[in-house]
């Protein structure tokens, strides 16, 4: 153990041993370096990930935010629209349409009540339908046409020579209130009309006088025939007399008997509804209308 090679091989040997812990510690400190820097690297990348999250957190709160103000407001506007539509199905009521207008008008509101969600909007509209589904199959608009059909065909129409006075009494129906004034209104509305036809009608008359009298007389009941219709009063009495006093004012000819069967027909036909009709389903409409407006 004292020979001198054996000490300077164990001295190189500790060295070696030595340099190499030197080495193994360097690369090891590198690692240890580069280990730390890769994890501080993945916290940043956390904590910016973290930011992320909350940002996208306080993004989607605000966005539910809006959401939800956005649903209330599209609440109002679909009740807003709803109760436009209603008031177009009041109108094409009131206004005469065939009962597959007011059914589609119906259908049309309950798509666009579909996302109210109300239980009472439901209801109403339920109860609209099915006092609509009862009204009866006519077009009250048939008998405005018709009866302007009758008004610009008594040009062919022949009058006798002699022009009795209308032997029915008057059958118009006591009115009250709102209906009374209508009345009142038109009965002096009458009295200030004069009507001016062609001279060429009626030749057979006795004077341009009597004839003017004659037409003034049938446009006037026919005019008050489709008043009647359209302020929702049954106009059988008015239409009565404007047959009889056709019969009594023109002669008996193919022309006559033409006008008298258009008459006949509109008498006979269900071509206007009536107010006790037409009454429940207004009831319906302004209950439908209320329980929208609550939305």
């Amino acid at each position: 153990m004292n020979h001198p090679k054996v000490r300077r091989f164990i001295k190189i040997t500790l060295m070696c041993l030595g340099l190499l812990s030197f080495v193994f510690t360097l690369v090891l400190f590198g690692q240890l370096q580069h280990l730390k820097k890769s994890l501080n690297d993945q916290l940043g990348n956390a904590n910016s990930q973290i930011s992320t999250l909350n940002m996208n957190t306080s993004s989607l709160s605000n966005t539910l935010t809006n959401i939800q103000a956005s649903e209330g407001s599209l609440k109002q506007i679909q009740a807003t629209t709803a109760n436009l539509a209603l008031i177009e199905l009041q109108h094409n009521l009131l206004q005469g349409m065939d009962k597959g207008i007011l059914l589609s008008n119906v259908n049309n509101l309950q798509t666009l009540t579909a996302d109210l969600h109300s239980s009472d909007v439901s209801n109403n509209l339920n109860q609209l339908n099915a006092s609509i589904s009862a009204l009866p199959n006519i077009n009250p608009n048939n008998a405005i046409t018709t009866l302007n059909t009758l008004k610009a065909s008594i040009a062919t129409l022949s009058f006798v020579n002699s022009i009795p006075n209308p032997t029915t009494a008057n059958t118009t129906p006591t009115q009250h209130g709102f209906n009374a004034l209508l009345q009142s209104m038109w009965q002096k509305f009458k009295s200030l009309i004069i009507v001016r036809t062609d001279n060429t009608i009626g030749t057979q008359l006795v004077s341009d006088a009597a004839r003017f009298d004659a037409v003034r007389t049938l446009n006037l009941l026919i005019q008050e025939a489709q008043w009647q219709i359209l302020s929702l009063q049954d106009p059988s009495a008015t239409l009565t007399e404007l047959q009889i006093t056709a019969n009594a004012y023109t002669d008996t000819n193919q022309a006559q008997a033409t006008w008298l069967a258009q008459l006949t027909q509109l008498q006979t036909g269900s071509n206007y509804y009536t107010a006790t009709e037409i009454t429940p389903v207004l009831e319906k409409i302004n209950n439908l209308q209320q329980s929208i407006s609550l939305q």
